[in-house]
């Protein structure tokens, strides 16, 4: 599948290795599911194809592939069996596929039969055996089977059992099936494929929210008595007919899950007194009060289908009395009192009542890293947020993240005040669509930039700003839009807007002319202003107001990323007291009422550094997964290392990699600095690299690649910089007043520095030719390249959008970025420079960079047979939806 979308409805009679497919069974976040037949021998199977992200990486397939060895080896009659792990091209289907060849297991789901109500001691009894028998089975091999529901547990018309997708949650998880990591805190574990095929670390919530043991609900990692706690809840919902836990949203269920009273009461009533015993034990929230051992819960259940008992006499008058009731009530309640003897022995101990937390969190996991900030609806119980380019939403009161169409490309998504219309920034234009879906209505044709934001009103009017520029208004109905709050003097334009409640204004950071200031957060109304929040030496973004009277807000700077507090009236429009930290790592936000989201920043993702050859296929992983590995890589002239960088505690440190061991090393770091970009010298002894350490402070330094000596101050700079072939000259970003930026040129021989290139737009990411006499660099948020030194003629080489421009070793080929898409474009240099159109050669989702305008790059190793890129190992960090968000919080 790598690279193609594919109909499903295409797979019907095709042919999957000798696997006839023959009917669509369902899908999930596993992947879809189909009946095939066995040509071979003979038989009806079920396929799993596994979803595309394990089908382009060779070494998570060959992960799972060993895991599900594994999982295969697991013989039981009451396990669904898996036959083989197969890969197959098909191309009239839609490329190559990998699936699992599993056993069809036939008959009615144990959901299905809940659903009709409650079912009878007598039938419970030996489903429940069975169930146990399948977990014990597993248990002894030490697999789990992390997502144990009604769903995966099927009946057949005998009444035999058969319990699905035993462990396949853990041969998802990439880490997980190479035993690469021990600590349990620190593995990447997913607890459940039916929520997603997302694998992330063990503090991330996922699963089935009704059938999750409260470990799982916070987050922790589980072992062998989450399955004993979902087969608790199993018998009691075959008792009940009903569910356990079934609040109205996943939120709901899961502060269910954590602190809701279970009613055994009246199940009490439904079953003899070991049974619910054997519940009470299972339902222990406490993992260590729990039973340990679901060997304990069987041996009680066969006792009870092999001896005589009662009902309890509350029930006798409505309940189906169990076979061997009419021999009598006395040999009925000494077979009670005895199995009830051995269970006091074995299992009971007094029950303590489940703490009641008043603040908890989870994550909704995503396939591909979060490109805009996440937007929470007015009603606080959806999500809207953008991955891979595409719009999804997300109700809590569901499993999976729905595509919108008619999003595609979006961007800064936004909320309608009835929550039935969405707003976005695509195409350099606003747009509306509908929750549901549809055709997109143009709005204006402005967009909102990438930091910039826009506020659905509710007179029906949208208001935006760009990120650099006043603040505009214009009809949800569409219309040209019209300026509503103008820039006054040293102002330069406003990043991010929030509306007050009841017309009071909004909030905003004032971009300024005195020391580039973006340190604020300011209200403003027409004309009126007043500063709020002010955080000299560090970038102020992202501000919220929340109904619980306080203003939220991102910092990043020297003293790290985090997302901030402060109190703050409505009705005098003050801030009170010290600001308060909400949580570190955090990349953008959203708040309605207690209820808190955002997206982490990309200092707490764990990144790997890949080569990607020319057709997007990976094709090797050079050294360990790291957190805060950025994805900046940079090759050495001889092709021998690499310069990467790496945020660490106290700043980020540029470290040199050798690409054929994998081993790195520190080269620099500078404490409560920020390093980003950086640059070899043609002959690969000195790197240059960018630093800051905020405000005003700029710095491009240079330091030999080998000898230790100290860093040297080079200029005044930011971003990328530039070697010319024969080392003279460098070719840099300085930012002027209006926070523009421009090229410079600096003779590395002389010290004189002048302007290379200016224009209204941002002028950044240079790159010199090998041949010498041109320079690639972004302007306009396209891809030009420049004749140097004279900075005139350019030529534009993208077409749509592109960035960060990389020249292949003979300069013959300049490759760049729109997106996710990789493009490449060939050019001649006969008499005059010429290049051809640009050839997309793949598609590939870098590892994210802070912000939309500090994009993360690759590097092309020799003329461009292969790239060397930074991509999230396993799958990235998703949303966090934080509950009662104050709770707890130092302020």
């Amino acid at each position: 599948m790598p690279g193609v979308e594919y109909d499903p409805r295409k797979m019907i009679g095709k042919t999957l290795a000798h696997y006839r497919v023959t009917a669509k069974l369902g899908e999930g976040g596993m992947g879809e599911v189909y009946q095939a037949q066995d040509s071979k021998l003979g038989r009806d199977v079920a396929l799993k194809i596994l979803p595309e992200a394990f089908t382009v990486d060779a070494e998570r397939l060959a992960r799972f592939e060993r895991e599900a060895r594994v999982l295969a080896a697991l013989n039981h009659p009451n396990v669904a069996a898996i036959y083989s792990f197969e890969t197959a091209t098909t191309p009239e289907a839609g490329g190559e596929f990998s699936f699992l060849v599993m056993e069809l297991a036939g008959g009615e789901t144990l959901a299905a039969r809940i659903a009709r109500g409650p079912i009878p001691v007598d039938e419970v009894l030996p489903i429940a055996k069975q169930v146990a028998q399948a977990l014990e089975a597993a248990h002894e091999k030490g697999i789990i089977h992390r997502d144990l529901k009604p769903a995966n547990v099927v009946l057949d018309e005998a009444g035999k059992v058969k319990v699905l997708d035993f462990g396949l949650a853990k041969a998802l998880d990439p880490m997980a099936a190479s035993g690469e990591r021990q600590d349990p805190s620190q593995s990447p574990i997913s607890m459940s494929p039916t929520l997603t095929a997302a694998m992330t670390g063990a503090n991330v919530l996922l699963g089935t929210a009704a059938y999750m043991s409260p470990e799982q609900a916070k987050g922790k990692a589980v072992d062998k008595r989450s399955d004993i706690w979902a087969f608790g809840v199993l018998i009691w919902e075959m008792l009940h007919g009903q569910r356990l836990f079934a609040g109205d949203s996943i939120t709901d269920t899961l502060a269910d899950v954590l602190r809701t009273d279970i009613d055994l009461e009246t199940v009490s009533q439904r079953a003899p007194a070991p049974l619910i015993e054997v519940l009470r034990r299972c339902l222990e929230r406490d993992p260590d009060r729990r039973l340990h051992d679901i060997a304990d819960a069987r041996l009680v259940i066969e006792d009870l289908q092999s001896g005589e008992w009662e009902m309890p006499v509350a029930a006798t008058e409505t309940a189906t009395r169990s076979r061997g009731f009419p021999l009598g009530l006395a040999a009925g309640a000494v077979a009670g009192l005895i199995v009830g003897a051995l269970l006091a022995g074995l299992l009971f101990r007094p029950s303590q009542p489940a703490a009641d937390p008043e603040s908890w969190r989870f994550e909704i996991a995503i396939p591909d890293a979060v490109i805009s900030r996440p937007a929470l609806s007015p009603d606080g119980r959806t999500i809207a947020y953008v991955s891979a380019g595409q719009l999804w939403v997300r109700e809590f009161e569901r499993l999976e993240s729905r595509l919108v169409t008619g999003g595609e490309g979006a961007n800064t998504p936004f909320w309608s005040p009835d929550g039935r219309s969405l707003g976005f920034n695509a195409e350099g234009a606003l747009w509306r669509v509908p929750l549901e879906g549809g055709t997109r209505e143009l709005i204006a044709n402005r967009s909102t930039g990438s930091a910039g934001a826009a506020v659905w009103l509710p007179d029906d009017r949208i208001v935006f700003n760009t990120g650099n520029t006043p603040v505009f208004e214009v009809s949800a109905r569409g219309g040209e839009p019209k300026t509503l709050v103008e820039l006054q003097e040293g102002e330069v334009d406003f990043h991010d807007l929030v509306a007050l409640p009841d017309g009071r204004g909004f909030l905003t950071v004032v971009h300024k002319l005195e020391d580039q200031a973006f340190d604020n957060v300011t209200w403003i109304d027409g004309e009126d202003r007043k500063e709020l929040v002010q955080i000299p030496e560090e970038w102020v973004l992202s501000p919220l107001y929340s109904e619980t009277g306080h203003i939220l807000y991102i910092t990043e700077g020297p003293t790290g990323n985090g997302l901030w507090a402060v109190d703050f009236s409505l009705e005098d429009l003050e801030v009170r007291g010290e600001p308060f930290l909400v949580e570190r790592g955090v990349r953008s936000a959203g708040v309605i009422g207690q209820t808190l989201l955002y997206a982490p920043n990309s200092a707490v993702f764990t990144n790997e550094v890949v080569w990607v050859d020319r057709s997007g296929k990976i094709v090797g992983t050079i050294g360990e997964a790291t957190q805060g590995l950025y994805p900046g890589t940079v090759i050495s002239p001889d092709g021998r290392r690499a310069a990467i960088t790496i945020y660490e505690r106290q700043g980020k440190g540029l470290w040199l990699m050798d690409l054929e061991t994998g081993e790195t090393d520190r080269f620099v770091f500078e404490e409560d600095s920020i390093i980003t970009f950086s640059a070899w010298t043609p002959d690969g002894s000195r790197i240059a690299y960018a630093v800051t350490t905020g405000g005003d402070d700029l710095r491009i330094m240079v330091k030999d690649a080998d000898s230790g000596a100290d860093a040297e101050l080079v200029t005044e700079g930011s971003l990328l910089m530039s070697f010319s072939p024969d080392g003279r000259y460098m070719v840099f970003v300085r930012p002027r007043p209006g926070f523009m930026n421009d090229l410079w040129v600096r003779d590395l021989e002389t010290g004189e520095e002048s302007i290379f290139a200016q224009t209204d737009s941002w002028d950044i990411l240079p790159a010199f030719s090998p041949v010498g006499g041109f320079v690639a660099h972004e302007s306009e948020e396209e891809v030009f390249v420049t004749r140097f030194p004279e900075g005139e003629p350019r030529w534009q080489i993208s077409e749509g959008g592109g960035t960060v421009p990389q020249w292949s070793a003979d300069g013959r080929r300049l490759f760049f970025l729109n997106g996710d898409d990789l493009y490449e474009v060939a050019v001649e240099y006969d008499g005059r420079f010429r290049a051809s159109s640009p050839e997309h050669l793949f598609s590939f989702t870098l590892a994210p960079a802070e912000y939309g305008w500090m994009r993360g790059s690759f590097s092309v190793d020799g003329n461009g047979e292969r790239f060397l890129m930074v991509r999230v190992s396993g799958i990235p960090p998703g949303i966090v939806v934080h509950q009662n968000w104050l709770h707890g919080l130092d302020r």
